[in-house]
């Protein structure tokens, strides 16, 4: 049986390791088309758990922090109005 892998993940030597696409507006700043990790095993059930960490960290140390998921945005929640009570003084 022939094992078919993802599309990120490669198979060097022994171990396998993950690759990042660096997007296009990076690319001049990174210096780099693609960033490759290796994710210290060999074992592909262990690699597919690793590889969403090792990509979050390459993420991270590309943009300073964690990108947001895609999908719908937040709704902005609307100012909420005091209910404190003011009294005159006498």
């Amino acid at each position: 049986m022939t094992l078919t892998l993802p599309k990120n993940i490669l198979k060097r030597g022994n171990s396998f390791s993950v690759r990042f696409d660096v997007p296009m507006h990076t690319q001049s700043v990174v210096g780099k088309k693609q960033i490759v990790r290796s994710l210290g095993t060999s074992d592909i059930g262990e690699a597919l758990v690793k590889q969403d960490v090792v990509i979050r960290e390459i993420r991270e140390s590309l943009y300073g922090e964690p990108r947001p998921k895609l999908g719908k945005p937040s709704p902005a929640r609307p100012p909420q109005e005091s209910t404190a009570t003011v009294r005159p003084s006498c």
